[in-house]
């Protein structure tokens, strides 16, 4: 997880999902090496900057016990450019207009059929 400059890793074993505590891990962030700290059950690195928006190569070279893995990717930064700015402050206004949209079409059609249905019977009366 990508906050400023500051990269979070969570690192678990794929059998049972626990967390993994006595690794080492070297990232190579676009081109710059970092050794993650261990903070509990979490891994962090700080890098020396904010990243750019746009395609960021990471390598992770992980080492837990006997085991050594070599990851490599590519992290989609785009900073803030996904907060959505034309979400309404009251997101329920949409909900209520439209439920306030049926409610008049449902009171609309009752008092349509309830004068149809009172005009019949008037009929009715008057064939009597």
């Amino acid at each position: 997880m990508l906050n400023g400059k500051h990269i979070t890793l969570y690192l678990d074993r794929a059998i049972d999902n626990a967390p993994v505590t006595d690794a080492q891990i070297e990232l190579e962030v676009a081109g710059e090496k970092h050794t993650a700290e261990k903070h509990e059950d979490v891994y962090e690195v700080v890098l020396a900057a904010e990243p750019a928006p746009g395609l960021l190569p990471i390598t992770a070279t992980v080492t837990a016990g006997g085991d050594v893995d070599l990851l490599a990717g590519e992290f989609d930064h785009h900073g803030d450019a996904h907060a959505d700015t034309t979400a309404p402050a009251k997101p329920w206004m949409r909900h209520a207009a439209w439920a306030a949209s049926v409610t008049a079409a449902l009171a609309i059609l009752f008092v349509i059929g309830r004068r149809l249905t009172a005009s019949r019977q008037r009929r009715a009366g008057d064939a009597a």
